[in-house]
């Protein structure tokens, strides 16, 4: 899509991006500003006491909420989880390499190139 296009997504509260872009660079609309986030990755560490914890769900699923056991099953499918906690932030776990990790949304200073604003391959970030 062009930039009009995502710019309009953008205002109603998606998150945009071009395909080019270094994967989870993305921009929003917060409080009446266009900010740049990029994700920022890191190994997830936590106690074993995660593996009794609840209110899992999988990022873009149904909501339905469950345990880290039954998460495990959604990472094992390529999924990124996330619970309240996480949501606060934009953050949600993934598997990197074997190991979980989790990414976080982190703001940048950015302005799109006048390539990017003529660009038609914007698109929505899931």
């Amino acid at each position: 899509m062009n930039f009009d296009k995502a710019l309009k997504e953008m205002m109603n509260g998606k998150k945009i991006r071009r395909k080019e872009w270094i994967p989870l660079t993305h921009l929003r609309y917060i409080d009446d500003e266009v900010v740049a986030f990029q994700g920022e990755y890191k190994a997830f560490y936590e106690d074993a006491n995660i593996l009794t914890s609840s209110g899992w769900r999988t990022v873009d699923g149904d909501g339905t909420e469950m345990t880290f056991v039954e998460a495990i099953e959604e990472l094992k499918a390529k999924k990124c989880i996330s619970n309240d906690e996480m949501d606060q932030d934009g953050s949600f776990m993934f598997i990197d390499k074997d190991q979980l990790a989790t990414c976080t949304p982190t703001k940048f200073e950015f302005m799109p190139t006048w390539k990017c604003l003529n660009s038609n391959d914007w698109e929505i970030l899931k």
